[in-house]
């Protein structure tokens, strides 16, 4: 079923299946290149794995689809070339060590993918990309904040409460535009309910770690 995609739909058509199926593959090649400190070729991987957004808006853009359609595969790709933009901000060559507060960047990449695999199993209707998303960033969102409540040194870096909540209005748009998208087409209403919770949360959670960090922020100026 999977070699059917690649053949018999003329020369464009398999060329753009291999780029959007197999070029993500690279992201992890770009990982594994980060995590030997090799971080050109951890960029140059991570561009590889973004370009079937443009894949994707180009054949979107081309093709008379929707205007929902469009933006949502417009945010698509402009997430995934921020992650190359944050790649390359992040890993330049004098840049610290990368660290986290809670656990290697290994085990918090295991366990997002264990989240998001757990989150398509409890989804119970059509394909959701945003879905899966969403539900790793309110459970590291909120067990940050849990976290930082019950050992309140882990707040004394502003950092990371920001970028957090970046990421979490990153989602929320996707999520957005996902539910839009989903009100559009013909699924459970229930499925569009479960959809507009998450993003109410993921709101809630994104507007709680930009409070956290600008006030820690703000703190560190006051005192130094």
């Amino acid at each position: 079923m999977a070699l059917t995609s690649f053949t018999g739909h003329g020369a464009p058509a398999g060329l753009y299946e291999i780029v959007c199926r197999l070029l993500p593959l690279a992201w992890t090649v770009a990982y594994l290149a980060l995590l030997r400190d090799r971080r050109r070729t951890a960029f140059a991987f991570a561009a590889l794995a973004a370009l079937p957004g443009l894949a994707s808006v180009a054949q979107h853009l081309g093709g008379g689809q929707s205007a929902l359609v469009s933006a949502f595969s417009l945010t698509t790709a402009a997430l995934s070339w921020l992650t190359v933009l944050a790649l390359c901000c992040g890993f330049h060559r004098d840049a610290p060590p990368a660290r986290l507060p809670l656990a290697s960047p290994g085990l918090v990449l295991l366990g997002t993918c264990v989240l998001m695999g757990a989150a398509m199993v409890v989804w119970p209707g059509n394909p959701d990309p945003a879905w899966a998303g969403g539900a790793p960033f309110i459970v590291g969102a909120a067990g940050w904040l849990f976290a930082r409540f019950r050992i309140p040194e882990r707040a004394a870096d502003p950092a990371l409460p920001l970028a957090l909540a970046a990421l979490g209005l990153s989602t929320l748009v996707e999520r957005t535009l996902s539910l839009s998208f989903l009100a559009e087409a013909d699924v459970p209403g229930a499925l569009v309910t479960a959809a507009g919770v998450q993003a109410a949360v993921l709101a809630a959670l994104a507007a709680v770690l930009a409070a956290t960090g600008a006030r820690g922020l703000t703190a560190r100026r006051a005192t130094g």
